[in-house]
């Protein structure tokens, strides 16, 4: 177990260091190096594909939480509905279509419908990781940084929703109704769980100004929050963004009230600023009903140690995903791809196709919309290279029932597309962002 520790702390700083000196994202280097090590018999992990969902369920709160609390809740106000856009109505459409050219990527299976939108949704699910690891490499505006990394985020419970209801129609028919309530079931159950959890949490911080326990605690609200909702059969993963998205929000109002008492008071003395500091909150407070019941003054010391928490949070959420890849390597059956190897470069190609063309129509509606992000040739471009896949992928197809005829099939296509988008997207990514740098390093478009 030292060992394996040892290495993969090991496996971990080489990756990054080749991603600083290199300028190749963490992942490449990570997989590439673990198939290398596999060769010679040297295995950092000594994993199966049950041991793989156990550790993920264990990890994925961990890299959510690492994504989530850097999003700008400023930013989440201004694109909301770009957001909505590429990780709610894209998701659909590309299960849509996908599901409707099933005949030109599967031609010899006979695969039903839900068993269909079952693997679309698979291989729709972004990886936030990997686009996070080709931006940290390279300079890009701000807004489009936002947009790639918050629909890798967003997409992930969008898809996992549509996956789940997928699922249930596999062994038990249900009707447009039912299917309704299924999906409104699932997402609004983990909402509310996910605001619920969220606003105990930022109670709970009360009981510490100390940047290491309120980590701790921050981790506890996202934790719970997924444990809650998958007891209830929710989408978890969307009641970790929820709640993580609530308590980065109530965190940010009561920084931003702090900061605005702070800038009218900075030229009076001490107890002239505590007076002011008051009756700005209480001024708030009566136009904001809300704030006023919930009364979260001690997020102003919470935020204070804002940068402490991200940097704890964020070595964590990096160690699990180095797990989480050495874990993917490990489990690769290169048997398995080399047999199906038609049908995974067959459904790859298709659903790049199917996520260009739906992206170029979310570009088409953005540019006549005011209220939307425009978006570029360039970005385009981005964006659609964006569509990484990831370790969720591999854990919705675990989740496909044995008795499932075609399971060994899906096992392969998705970890085949998981391989394909790591090792050709994200370099397309760098490749367009580096031979169009000068257009990009313009001042960024506003809305």
């Amino acid at each position: 177990m030292l060992e394996a520790g040892l290495m993969i702390i090991a496996l971990m700083v080489t990756a990054l260091i080749i991603q600083e000196k290199l300028k190749i994202p963490l992942p490449i280097s990570l997989i590439s190096i673990v198939f290398l090590l596999s060769h010679y018999n040297i295995h950092p992990i000594d994993i199966n594909a049950e041991r793989f969902d156990q550790l993920l369920l264990l990890l994925l709160p961990l890299m959510l939480i690492g994504d989530v609390i850097q999003l700008d809740t400023e930013d989440l106000k201004k694109h909301w509905l770009s957001i909505f856009g590429t990780a709610g109505i894209a998701v659909v459409l590309s299960i849509m279509v996908g599901v409707f050219l099933k005949d030109v990527m599967l031609p010899d299976y006979a695969i039903g419908i839900p068993a269909m939108v079952a693997l679309m949704a698979m291989v729709v699910a972004t990886d936030p990781v990997t686009v996070g690891a080709v931006f940290n490499t390279t300079k890009i505006p701000h807004n489009l940084k936002f947009l790639a990394e918050s629909e890798s985020l967003f997409n992930d419970a969008s898809a996992f929703a549509i996956f789940s209801v997928a699922i249930t129609l596999m062994h038990q028919p249900l009707g447009s109704l039912d299917i309704a309530y299924s999906f409104v079931f699932s997402a609004g159950g983990a909402l509310i769980t996910g605001a619920i959890v969220g606003i105990i949490g930022m109670y709970v911080l009360k009981l510490s100004d100390n940047p290491i326990t309120e980590t701790g605690i921050i981790l506890m609200i996202a934790y719970s929050a997924f444990l809650l909702s998958e007891h209830y059969h929710f989408a978890g993963i969307f009641a970790i963004v929820v709640s993580m998205v609530l308590a980065k929000a109530l965190i940010t109002s009561r920084e931003k009230l702090f900061e605005k008492s702070l800038e009218q008071n900075e030229k009076h003395d001490h107890s002239q600023f505590n007076q002011r500091q008051q009756k700005i909150i209480n001024k708030v407070s009566k136009l904001h009903v809300v704030k006023q019941f919930l009364n979260l003054k001690h997020l102003n010391a919470t935020h204070q140690n804002g940068q402490e928490i991200i940097g704890f949070i964020g070595f964590t959420a990096l160690f699990a995903n180095v797990i989480l890849f050495v874990s993917i390597s490990e489990i690769i059956d290169l048997s398995l791809l080399k047999t199906y190897w038609k049908e995974i470069l067959s459904v790859f190609v298709v659903t790049t196709f199917i996520r260009a063309l739906v992206l170029g129509q979310f570009a088409w509606v953005s540019n006549r919309s005011k209220k939307m992000q425009d978006i570029s040739f360039d970005w385009w471009a981005i964006l659609v290279f964006a569509g990484v896949k990831g370790g969720l992928s591999i854990l919705m197809v675990h989740m496909i029932p044995n008795s499932f005829e075609y399971k060994t099939l899906f096992e392969a296509i998705v970890v085949g597309n998981i391989i394909l988008s790591i090792f050709l997207y994200a370099p397309a990514m760098m490749l367009v962002i580096k031979l169009r740098k000068h257009v990009l390093s313009h001042k960024e478009q506003t809305i």
